[in-house]
């Protein structure tokens, strides 16, 4: 059996294992993933000892830029990057570096449309930075651009964009986060800290002002419609087809929950 699995520390939570399954098993390939928590000094080790059988890992913080020194070549993009996602094991012993976070964010589009099995692509935070050559912020100004980038490739593709999770514990820092995901345009977050689940749901749930605003624009809208009139004022702003469509959208979400 080939054997691939995803390294770094933490790792428990990790849905990879259970994504490249599904994976395998859709394609046909009796193939296994597993998970294995490796701190910085234990990847040589760790490596040293694989089996033939292992063709592939994929490689998160903190090994990516110690993983460049266990290998015969690298890549282009890893090596400007001076980081690595993934390692490939050849049956001749040989191993190659390659970096795909960077280029994947490129590539979202084509990677979104591939299969009609996509529904959902999330965007990840710590590996992105690492590979831009930053760090994670609260205020999260460098991920800007890759959020709104992610964002558009996946509305453009048809399929739903999940936002990068808040990697602090404080959960005002995890609703200020979620907030700026909300107005990106984002509908659904992803987290690491079960405690801020709560506070998040809220951010992304409609309040009531935001309920009661949305009716006032369907109904002025379709007013001024049923007038002649191309547009509609609500609150002192106007309203055209695309307000008025995604304040339609939203009633009927609520409808159907």
């Amino acid at each position: 059996m080939t054997r691939c699995a995803v390294l770094g520390s933490p790792i428990a939570h990790s849905l990879s294992p259970a994504m490249h399954r599904a994976a395998y098993a859709a394609l046909g390939l009796d193939w296994q993933y597993d998970a294995y928590e490796v701190e910085e000094a234990e990847l040589a080790g760790f490596v040293a000892g694989l089996g033939q059988d292992v063709r592939g890992l994929s490689l998160t913080m903190p090994l990516k830029r110690v993983a460049l020194d266990l290998v015969d070549t690298v890549d282009p993009v890893a090596e400007l990057i001076g980081a690595a996602n993934t390692m490939l094991l050849e049956p001749d012993g040989s191993r190659s570096a390659h970096n795909t976070d960077v280029p994947g964010l490129v590539n979202a589009f084509a990677i979104a449309r591939a299969s009609p099995r996509v529904s959902a692509m999330l965007v990840a935070s710590e590996d992105m930075v690492a590979d831009l050559g930053t760090s994670r912020s609260r205020r999260g100004e460098e991920l800007a651009y890759v959020r709104a980038r992610f964002l558009v490739e996946c509305r453009a593709a048809g399929v739903e964009a999940i936002d990068c999770p808040y990697t602090f514990s404080d959960v005002k820092g995890a609703v200020a986060d979620a907030r700026t995901a909300k107005r990106l345009g984002y509908r659904m977050k992803s987290l690491v800290d079960p405690s801020h689940a709560k506070a998040i749901n809220a951010v992304f749930s409609p309040s009531r002002s935001e309920i009661r605003k949305a009716q006032r624009i369907v109904t002025a809208f379709e007013k001024a419609r049923a007038a002649g009139k191309e547009r509609a004022k609500v609150d002192g702003a106007l309203v055209e087809v695309p307000i008025y469509a995604a304040a339609k959208r939203l009633l009927e979400s609520l409808a159907r929950s």
